[in-house]
């Protein structure tokens, strides 16, 4: 079940839950160790997030597959 304003936990922002969930399930590859790994959360347009409060919607976590700092040497400037 992902959290919603109904399930929202005191005190903590609902990626975070979504977050821990995807983490012991699994379904967020963990860099190694010299590793880094890119995220992205999407918070709904309602989200109190965006109002300075506790983020009360269900984001889609988007987390990308870890890679090697020194790869990133090797992409073009922007």
């Amino acid at each position: 079940m992902r959290p919603n304003r109904h399930t929202l936990i005191a005190g903590r922002h609902n990626y975070e839950v979504i977050w821990d969930r995807m983490l012991a399930d699994g379904s967020i590859p963990m860099p190694g160790p010299g590793m880094i790994a890119f995220c992205g959360i999407k918070h709904d347009d309602w989200c109190s997030i965006f109002n300075n409060g506790l983020c009360d919607c269900a984001p889609e976590i988007d987390a990308g597959e870890p890679i090697n700092p020194e790869d990133l040497s090797a992409l073009p400037e922007p």
